[in-house]
Order: structure tokens, then C-alpha cells, then sequence
């Protein structure tokens, strides 16, 4: 069993479809103790730019592929709650 929060949440995103780095990357959050998880996007303004359940990385991930090329670089805020007692706030930068 994971431990609450057991997940690493990568800052960088570089949507230029190079395959590297396209998506914001949530590390074990695919596993099956957080399949309820919803990751929640907000733009500089806190505007919610994007709601995502079940979020793992590749089929349910943001940007998605109609979005890339469309969002401006800056940051963005994030919203995961992982389905269990832990959520988490933060930022990410888009390049």
C-alpha cells in the first residue's frame, strides 16, 4: 500500500509535441490507489482551464493534443485530489 501523497509531480512543461515533457506529469498517480484521482488546472488568473478524473499520464493527461499550441507560456495552478485524505496545490510552468 502507498503512503498518502506517495506521488511526485513534475513542474516543466514543454507542449511541442517533441515527446519530451508534452504533459504535466503526475509520477504514481496511475496507481490503483488513486484511480478516483482529479486533477484540476487553473490559468494566472484562476480561471479553471481544464477538470480531468481518473488523471494517468497518457490517455487522460493536459495539455491534450487539441490544446497544444493554443495555451500561453506562464504559469498555470494545479489542483490534485488523489481520491483519498491528501490533496495538493501548486504551480507548473509552461514553456
Amino acid at each position: 500500500e502507498n503512503d498518502p501523497c506517495d506521488i511526485i509531480v513534475y513542474k516543466g512543461i514543454t507542449a511541442n509535441s517533441d515527446g519530451i515533457n508534452d504533459v504535466f506529469e503526475v509520477e504514481n498517480i496511475q496507481l490503483e490507489t488513486y484511480q478516483n484521482n482529479t486533477v484540476q488546472i487553473f490559468n494566472r488568473w484562476g480561471q479553471l482551464i481544464t477538470e480531468i478524473k481518473g488523471y494517468n499520464n497518457s490517455s487522460k493527461s493536459w495539455p491534450n493534443k487539441d490544446e497544444l499550441g493554443k495555451l500561453e507560456s506562464g504559469t498555470y495552478f494545479y489542483v490534485i485530489d488523489l481520491g483519498i485524505t491528501c490533496s495538493l496545490l501548486f504551480f507548473i510552468y509552461l514553456l
